[in-house]
């Protein structure tokens, strides 16, 4: 049992029903009465009821209220005062008026595919046979929105011409990353070298060293000779301070003389030596000042080497930076290559997938239809009418071929092929209510409809004899596996007791 199926209808106020109640089986409802008795209302207030639209008129009352209960035990009711609807969901009522239709959505698909696939009427059920073979192609293009196909092939060239740029702007990409990529690698190979510069500054201050102790040395020798010769001069002082003679007084004849001082000899030494040593002391010194001078050139020199070496290696330093910084934009480089390429092979996929599409929807005839599109449809609307001709006991079958910008069908009888006006009104129609039926399910299907959404068939068996009523019942139990039925029809139908089917008749004014 379909547990989405309706159960029970409970209407209030809607139309001509005013506080009546039917119980519907979950498989076929046969609701039959005379013309003006309510009997299409009825379903009409059930629509109403799920969706909140009418499917064919406007209710035109004020006030319009309908309930109906699922055989899964879930309640739905909604209500209508002037403009405001409100729904209740198991008796608590829904927050949102067009809630309840989503909730339903599951159940019973959106309201205007339900409507325009699988509530028949006797506007809809034997129209498409009395049109003619252009209004039959645009039937068909209208009835399964074939014109979207247009849209579809333009948005697919569009797509294609998109994507081609895209594909043009990424190689253009991909080489411009693989040139900056290789830019770089070159340019870190190129600073990629070694100065040296810590083993040339160790000989440079080891020279700067012994030329600061060489000087030191000299310095040193220079201070000596300065000492050795100050002391000199102070001896040499102290000696001249003494008298060259002495007077001395003889005893045997008291006669004064004059004997030389004995160190008068020592003086001489050591004005020599003075002398001597001043000419050391000014050769040492010359010979000091020349070395020193020398030293210092060298020095400044060896002092000049240090800093340009320290300033190598700065520059090394440096230099070493923009190597790495060269290694890693080469390698961002080199990995925006490669997010480039891949995103090129994906757009040479998409493209290649658009450029089909539009190959298959690419106009093909002066209509711009797709013909390979409505040919599925319409073999799949063959396939469902002829399994419904069977199912409706008649040997007729239903074929379809696609002219240009029109559809011819017609009908097989055995081996012979016959116009749909040369068939018997019976045979009519049982034809109509299976094209009828067959575009309702190929609609369906289009229009993602749950395979559960009631079917509705209005005067179902208008110039049926029996057995064409016997055998549309027998049709309507076959499809009620899946979907529950409503035949609807103010004539009385021979129809037999069977566990399937419910015989709801409704009499005059709603009753």
């Amino acid at each position: 049992m379909n547990p989405s199926a309706v159960k029970r209808l409970h209407i209030r106020r809607y139309v001509c029903h005013v506080d009546q109640t039917f119980e519907f089986s979950p498989n076929v409802n046969v609701v039959t009465g005379a013309n003006g008795a309510g009997k299409s209302t009825m379903l009409e207030a059930l629509v109403w009821a799920i969706y909140g639209t009418a499917p064919c008129r406007n209710p035109g009352t004020e006030e319009l209220d309908v309930e109906f209960e699922l055989f899964d035990g879930h309640t739905y009711r909604r209500t209508r005062k002037g403009h405001a609807q409100v729904c209740w969901v198991d008796g608590k009522r829904y927050p949102n008026k067009n809630g309840m239709e989503h909730a339903l959505a599951p159940l019973f698909g959106h309201g205007p595919a339900w409507i325009k696939s699988l509530y028949l009427t006797g506007a809809t059920v034997g129209a498409y046979a009395a049109l003619s073979p252009s209004a039959q192609f645009g039937h068909v293009q209208q009835l399964f929105q074939l014109e979207k196909y247009k849209a579809y092939a333009a948005t697919a060239h569009s797509k294609c011409a998109d994507l081609r740029a895209t594909v043009e702007s990424l190689g253009h990409s991909v080489h411009a990353d693989s040139g900056n990529a290789s830019r770089f690698v070159a340019q870190a190979e190129r600073t990629q070298y070694k100065t040296g510069s810590t083993t040339a500054v160790v000989p440079l201050c080891a020279r700067r060293d012994r030329l600061l102790d060489e000087s030191g040395q000299l310095t040193t020798q220079l201070a000596d000779s300065e000492k050795h010769l100050q002391g000199i001069e102070l001896e040499l002082r102290a000696l001249r301070k003494l008298p060259k003679a002495e007077a001395r007084t003889c005893g045997e004849c008291n006669q004064q003389y004059h004997v030389r001082n004995s160190d008068a000899h020592t003086i001489e030494e050591c004005t020599r030596a003075l002398e001597e040593s001043y000419f050391n002391y000014d050769r040492l010194r010359q010979m000091l000042y020349a070395k020193l001078q020398h030293n210092t050139d060298e020095l400044s020199h060896t002092e000049r080497q240090i800093r340009a070496v320290e300033r190598a290696d700065e520059t090394l330093c440096e230099l070493e930076d923009t190597f790495r910084q060269c290694v890693v934009t080469a390698f961002n480089w080199r990995r925006s290559m490669l997010q480039a390429e891949a995103e090129l092979r994906s757009a040479k996929t998409r493209l290649a997938l658009a450029e089909k599409l539009y190959d298959a929807l690419r106009v093909t005839n002066k209509n711009g239809l797709p013909y390979f599109r409505m040919r599925q449809l319409l073999e799949q609307v063959v396939s469902y009418a002829n399994h419904y001709l069977a199912k409706m006991q008649t040997s007729l079958r239903f074929h379809v071929c696609i002219l240009d910008a029109a559809l011819q069908f017609y009908i097989v009888d055995g081996p012979v092929r016959r116009e749909y006006a040369s068939c018997s009104a019976g045979q009519r129609r049982r034809v109509d209510i299976a094209v009828s039926l067959a575009f309702a399910a190929t609609g369906a299907a289009l229009g993602s409809l749950p395979s559960t959404a009631p079917l509705v068939l209005d005067e179902a068996f208008d110039t049926l004899d029996s057995t064409g009523v016997q055998a549309l019942v027998e049709l309507a139990c076959d499809i009620s596996v899946q979907r529950q039925t409503f035949l609807i029809s103010h004539v009385e139908p021979a129809v037999g007791v069977s566990p399937q089917i419910r015989h709801i008749h409704i009499e005059g004014s709603g009753t």
